[in-house]
């Protein structure tokens, strides 16, 4: 294979790794934001109420749902044809990318408010330290006088 050759099919890869990562990027927004209005907001007046176990049950079942998604996401990306497959002999179906594990997990919890939260909320509760135990941080809700 030749440079020119070689550049154009790298081209192509990253085209398509760009196409890839803004298909599971959508998908992984209003995916967040759905389960985000579906489980509600994180209220820790509530999470006070409740027993460790419960959260972190509430925490798996928050993440076995992100993993079902996953796998939804990587079969509707990867029926989304790349326009240039076959192109200087480049094939789609290798690329990597197509398992969107990183971008997929990163995107998740990076728009998953709730999630985030409660797991802020449990680490903290089992782990205190004396960052979290000082009253100002005991209800963040509130602002200081």
């Amino acid at each position: 294979m030749d440079l020119v050759t070689d550049i154009k099919i790298r081209s192509l890869k990253l085209l398509d790794i760009t196409m890839i990562t803004i298909g599971f990027s959508i998908f992984c927004i209003g995916f967040s934001k759905w389960l985000d209005v579906k489980i509600g907001k994180f209220e820790k007046e509530e999470a006070d109420k409740k027993k460790t176990i419960k959260i972190f049950l509430e925490i798996l079942a928050n993440i076995s749902i992100i993993a079902i998604a996953g796998y939804i996401a990587r079969n509707i990306v990867g029926y989304i044809p790349f326009p240039f497959d076959g192109l200087y002999g480049y094939q789609h179906s290798r690329v990597k990318e197509l398992g969107g594990g990183s971008v997929f997990g990163f995107t998740l919890f990076l728009y998953q408010t709730n999630l985030r939260q409660k797991i802020d909320y449990f680490i903290n509760r089992v782990f205190p330290t004396e960052e979290t135990k000082k009253p100002e941080l005991q209800n963040p809700t509130e602002v200081k006088k």
